[in-house]
């Protein structure tokens, strides 16, 4: 799990701008660009003030594993 995690992280970092620019282009596909854009707000509390409420896939208040893995389960659908 420790591994799966860094590597998460490590993709945030490596398309932090072109996730951000998926994110709005909303292109109805499920890739890399995606799962960047929400590990890059991992374990942030998300709300409509700070803007990352669009990240908290399951709407339960944080972007966490749980998000990780909606954006994993759906992917190239």
């Amino acid at each position: 799990m420790k591994k799966i995690f860094i590597a998460l992280l490590a993709i945030a970092f490596v398309f932090p701008a072109q996730a951000k620019q998926d994110k709005e282009l909303k292109d109805n596909d499920i890739n890399i660009y995606d799962l960047s854009a929400v590990v890059s707000y991992f374990a942030s509390e998300a709300t409509v003030e700070n803007g990352f409420a669009k990240y908290d896939l399951n709407r339960d208040g944080r972007i966490d594993s749980k998000d990780v893995a909606y954006v994993l389960v759906s992917w190239n659908n």
